[in-house]
């Protein structure tokens, strides 16, 4: 799926965590909400998204955001000294 996402117009990357107890966060990250319809229509996405429900996730939840807020810290150079 990665390979075909990273195709996609407006794709930017997808990055998947993992936790000690299965639990795993996925995060895909698109120029615009308005690629998102392609890529959840993909038809080998489909197919996965209908393996995913049927075999392998309990449960899952998507979020999207059109804007979310971000901080961001980086050490400087003369700090790190």
């Amino acid at each position: 799926m990665g390979e075909i996402a990273r195709s996609m117009p407006g794709f930017i990357s997808w990055k998947v965590y993992y936790a000690d107890d299965g639990e795993r966060v996925s995060i895909h990250e698109w120029e615009s909400a308005d690629q998102l319809p392609a890529w959840k229509e993909h038809p080998e996405h489909l197919k996965a998204q209908a393996f995913g429900k049927r075999d392998f996730y309990e449960e899952y939840t998507i979020y999207a955001c059109e804007s979310p807020r971000t901080t961001t810290f980086k050490r400087s150079a003369r700090a790190a000294s």
